[in-house]
């Protein structure tokens, strides 16, 4: 029985040694992971409001090239004897 636990410890030993070093290699993923959020947090704040400026720039070009495809078909529907509604 001495035996069986004298050879059993030293096993053991370096199974909790390598439980340890995994353990941490793991804390320190996270703690990496954790830095990387707080950047991305960070870049996300700085860089909302540019997004939002975009996207209210980009509907209202979406509004105006809607605007011109329907005037451009009114154009074509009118007549050409009537040059004022060509006009304006």
């Amino acid at each position: 029985m001495t035996q069986a636990v004298e050879k059993s410890i030293p096993i053991i030993a370096e199974t909790l040694e390598a439980l340890r070093n995994h353990m941490i290699f793991t804390q320190y993923h996270l703690l990496h992971n954790e830095m990387q959020k707080d950047v991305i947090h960070d870049w996300m704040q700085h860089f909302r409001p540019i997004l939002n400026k975009y996207d209210t720039i980009k509907k209202k070009l979406k509004a105006k090239v809607a605007e011109k495809k329907e005037l451009n078909a009114q154009k074509d529907r009118n007549s050409i004897l009537n040059p004022f509604q060509h006009i304006k």
